[in-house]
């Protein structure tokens, strides 16, 4: 009988893709009040982040489809890194998974303007998409008959819902997407 290969998470302290300044990560970030401040709630989630994680980690792969990893695992890692979140929302005629909240109060804010309005997403702090866990967020898939890239619909919920980023993640592999505006104010203040 083959064997198995089970994927494992990869606890990297990160990996620039030039959305921060590298320096401004490996030298300068310890140095922020924040760091220190928050270190006791941070060591408290990577805890909860690692044992659902020992709970997850043979069924992952197995789930196949989108929801039942999203239901399992994703929606758990959001809430446990604090987001408040709305599931399945409505944006221009499209389906971003979810619009993720600082507060409870932004999301009942949110909530009371109608769930297709422009005025829902004001409130939002980040706009985030999932994919099934063995889907590439690196090739394409069909939109309506159209050739998309996991990025390219990421970056048109950001723009669309005029967020300053998003989250694109498939359970293996969670991205961090600024929206092009803070792309190119980066990219002229030396970022």
């Amino acid at each position: 009988m083959p064997r198995q290969h089970q994927q494992s998470l990869q606890f990297e302290p990160h990996r620039n893709s030039a959305l921060f300044s590298s320096h401004w990560l490996e030298s300068r970030l310890r140095l922020e009040p924040e760091w220190t401040e928050y270190r006791t709630d941070a060591e408290a989630a990577l805890s909860q982040l690692t044992a659902l994680w020992e709970r997850q980690r043979n069924r992952v792969e197995r789930y196949g489809a989108e929801a039942p990893l999203e239901h399992a695992f994703i929606q758990p890692v959001l809430e446990l890194l604090g987001w408040k979140l709305h599931y399945q929302t409505f944006l221009q005629g499209r389906k971003p998974d979810y619009a993720l909240f600082l507060t409870d109060e932004d999301h009942d804010a949110a909530l009371a303007e109608a769930r297709r309005a422009p005025e829902f997403w004001e409130r939002v702090a980040v706009v985030a998409d999932a994919k099934a866990w063995d889907v590439s967020l690196d090739r394409p898939g069909t939109y309506e008959g159209q050739r998309e890239f996991p990025p390219q619909q990421i970056e048109w919920y950001i723009d669309r819902s005029r967020k300053d980023f998003g989250i694109l993640t498939n359970g293996q592999l969670w991205r961090l997407y600024a929206s092009a505006s803070d792309c190119e104010s980066a990219g002229r203040a030396g970022g």
